[in-house]
């Protein structure tokens, strides 16, 4: 069975994360504002609207990377399949090795990241090193 679209989602897990959480945090500037495209009319709301939004992108992001990608990082490793143990076969689901397979051949349970036999050169400048959820385990059936 091939990776599905939420398997490449959860393999953006943190970006994923951190959008949502600047959009939280935006929606909630606009409700509390009562905001209404009227609005803009006046250029100065408008103006302060724009750098509220600007205010809360990054505060978003930290929000999202702080609270929410904790959380969603194991639902997304799950998702993907781990707990990887070796010699599990597994697809790169990012980077520059996207959409390639190889086997798990070191776990670094500490680090929640793992090794995949990716050739010598990967092997050799150490880019074969992934994340838990930046790789889908092929489950047998």
């Amino acid at each position: 069975m091939k990776p599905s679209l939420i398997n490449y989602i959860c393999a953006y897990g943190f970006r994923f994360s951190t959008v949502i959480g600047a959009l939280a945090i935006i929606s909630l500037i606009f409700y509390e504002c009562r905001f209404n495209i009227d609005m803009l009319t006046d250029w100065r709301i408008a103006i302060g609207i724009v750098v509220l939004v600007l205010i809360a992108i990054p505060l978003g992001w930290i929000l999202g990377a702080i609270i929410i990608w904790p959380f969603a990082y194991r639902i997304c490793a799950f998702v993907n399949g781990a707990p990887l143990i070796e010699g599990d076969m597994v697809q790169v689901l990012v980077g520059q090795f996207k959409n390639q397979r190889g086997a798990v051949y070191e776990v670094w349970r500490e680090r929640l990241e793992v090794r995949i036999n990716l050739g010598n050169e990967a092997k050799e400048k150490v880019e074969d090193v992934f994340s838990f959820h930046e790789v889908y385990k092929f489950r047998n059936h």
